[in-house]
C-alpha cells in the first residue's frame, strides 16, 4: 500500500487517495488523543496526591490549632491563678502595713518605707524623738 498524501485531497485526487489521507488524519488523531488521555491521568493522579497531602497538612494544622488554643486556656486559667495570688499577696501586705497603725497609732514613714519602720504616734508629737527614732533622717542629718 502507499504513503498517504501530505496535503488534503484535491479535486484532482482519487478517492483511494482521498481515504488514506482522511485515514491518516483519523489515526493520528486517535494516536494524539491517547496521548492526551494518559497524560490528563498522569495529571489527574499527581493532582489526587497533591490534594491527599493538602489535607493531611490541613488536618495537622487543625490538630495543631487546637492544641495552641487548649494551651492559651491552660495559660489564661493559670495567669488568672497567678493575679489572685499577687492580688491576695498585696491584699495581704497591705493588712500587714495597717496592724501596726492600729496597735500603737503609728505611721509608716516614706523614707523607711523599704525598712518597713513604723513611727508610734508619740515621735508626731515629738519632732526630735521622731529624727532619733528614723534611721534614714538620722542619716540625713
Amino acid at each position: 500500500m502507499a504513503e498517504p498524501p501530505s496535503s488534503p485531497p484535491t479535486d484532482t485526487t482519487t478517492a483511494e487517495e482521498a481515504l488514506s489521507w482522511y485515514k491518516s488524519q483519523y489515526e493520528q488523531l486517535e494516536h494524539e488523543l491517547a496521548e492526551f488521555r494518559e497524560s490528563s491521568r498522569e495529571l489527574e493522579q499527581e493532582l489526587e496526591k497533591d490534594i491527599e497531602q493538602a489535607e493531611k497538612r490541613e488536618r495537622f494544622l487543625q490538630e495543631k490549632a487546637e492544641t495552641l488554643n487548649y494551651e492559651v486556656d491552660e495559660w489564661k486559667v493559670r495567669e488568672s491563678r497567678h493575679n489572685s495570688l499577687v492580688v491576695a499577696y498585696i491584699l495581704r501586705d497591705d493588712s500587714v502595713e495597717k496592724i501596726p497603725r492600729l496597735q500603737g497609732g503609728g505611721e509608716r514613714c516614706p523614707e523607711c518605707a523599704r525598712e518597713g519602720n513604723y513611727h508610734a504616734s508619740r515621735f508626731a508629737q515629738d519632732p526630735a524623738a521622731e529624727v532619733a527614732g528614723c534611721r534614714s533622717r538620722q542619716r540625713r542629718l
